[in-house]
Protein backbone atom coordinates (compact mmCIF):
# COMPACT_ATOMS: atom_id res chain seq x y z
CA UNK A 1 0.00 0.00 0.00
CA UNK A 2 1.13 3.44 -0.76
CA UNK A 3 1.29 6.60 1.33
CA UNK A 4 0.98 9.66 -0.88
CA UNK A 5 3.34 12.53 -0.71
CA UNK A 6 0.69 15.00 0.49
CA UNK A 7 0.31 13.22 3.70
CA UNK A 8 4.34 12.99 4.23
CA UNK A 9 5.22 16.63 3.81
CA UNK A 10 2.99 17.25 7.49
CA UNK A 11 3.85 14.52 9.06
CA UNK A 12 5.91 15.07 11.42
CA UNK A 13 3.50 18.49 13.14
CA UNK A 14 1.53 16.18 14.71
CA UNK A 15 -1.09 16.73 12.16
CA UNK A 16 -4.10 14.98 11.15
CA UNK A 17 -1.74 13.55 8.63
CA UNK A 18 0.44 11.98 11.61
CA UNK A 19 -3.16 9.92 12.29
CA UNK A 20 -3.89 9.14 8.93
CA UNK A 21 -0.52 7.67 7.95
CA UNK A 22 -0.14 5.48 11.27
CA UNK A 23 -4.01 4.12 10.59
CA UNK A 24 -2.95 3.37 6.94
CA UNK A 25 0.33 1.34 8.49
CA UNK A 26 -2.02 -0.48 10.63
CA UNK A 27 -4.39 -1.16 7.86
CA UNK A 28 -1.95 -2.53 6.06
CA UNK A 29 -0.55 -4.50 8.02
CA UNK A 30 -3.60 -6.21 9.33
CA UNK A 31 -4.33 -6.89 5.57
CA UNK A 32 -0.92 -8.63 5.24
CA UNK A 33 0.56 -5.66 3.12
CA UNK A 34 3.78 -3.88 3.02
CA UNK A 35 3.85 -0.04 3.27
CA UNK A 36 5.74 2.44 1.05
CA UNK A 37 5.79 6.05 1.69
CA UNK A 38 6.61 7.96 -1.10
CA UNK A 39 7.72 12.16 -0.96
CA UNK A 40 10.25 11.19 2.03
CA UNK A 41 12.53 14.40 2.31
CA UNK A 42 14.29 14.57 5.73
CA UNK A 43 16.07 11.97 7.84
CA UNK A 44 13.20 13.22 10.35
CA UNK A 45 10.52 11.71 8.20
CA UNK A 46 12.15 8.88 7.60
CA UNK A 47 12.23 8.12 11.26
CA UNK A 48 9.07 9.16 12.02
CA UNK A 49 7.79 6.17 9.27
CA UNK A 50 10.52 3.95 10.68
CA UNK A 51 9.31 4.07 14.12
CA UNK A 52 5.45 3.68 12.58
CA UNK A 53 6.30 0.76 10.81
CA UNK A 54 6.11 1.85 6.99
CA UNK A 55 8.57 -1.01 5.54
CA UNK A 56 9.62 1.46 2.48
CA UNK A 57 9.96 4.82 1.30
CA UNK A 58 11.11 6.54 -1.98
CA UNK A 59 11.67 10.36 -2.14
CA UNK A 60 14.38 12.96 -2.68
CA UNK A 61 15.99 12.01 0.83
CA UNK A 62 17.57 8.58 -1.21
CA UNK A 63 17.45 9.81 -4.33
CA UNK A 64 16.45 12.21 -7.04
CA UNK A 65 14.62 10.95 -10.48
CA UNK A 66 16.75 9.10 -12.48
CA UNK A 67 16.43 8.35 -16.12
CA UNK A 68 15.32 4.93 -18.07
CA UNK A 69 19.52 4.82 -18.98
CA UNK A 70 20.69 5.49 -15.31
CA UNK A 71 18.03 2.70 -14.24
CA UNK A 72 19.82 0.56 -17.41
CA UNK A 73 23.12 0.98 -15.99
CA UNK A 74 22.68 0.46 -12.71
CA UNK A 75 20.54 -2.73 -13.05
CA UNK A 76 23.49 -3.91 -15.66
CA UNK A 77 25.57 -3.16 -12.56
CA UNK A 78 23.86 -4.71 -9.75
CA UNK A 79 23.47 -8.35 -12.08
CA UNK A 80 27.20 -7.92 -12.41
CA UNK A 81 28.57 -8.24 -8.94
CA UNK A 82 25.46 -7.55 -6.80
CA UNK A 83 26.06 -3.85 -5.24
CA UNK A 84 23.53 -1.21 -5.45
CA UNK A 85 26.13 0.92 -7.78
CA UNK A 86 25.22 4.73 -6.51
CA UNK A 87 25.51 6.64 -3.16
CA UNK A 88 22.32 6.88 -1.80
CA UNK A 89 22.25 3.19 -0.64
CA UNK A 90 24.56 4.41 2.49
CA UNK A 91 21.87 7.12 3.38
CA UNK A 92 19.41 4.55 3.76
CA UNK A 93 22.22 2.38 5.87
CA UNK A 94 22.32 5.64 8.26
CA UNK A 95 18.69 5.88 8.32
CA UNK A 96 17.73 2.40 9.20
CA UNK A 97 20.75 2.03 11.71
CA UNK A 98 19.10 5.26 13.88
Amino acid sequence: MKIDQCFISDVLNESTDSHIITTIIDLAHHLGRTVVAEGVETIEQSHFLAGAGCELAQGYLYSEPIDETKVNSILNTMEKDGNWPIGPVSKLRQVASK
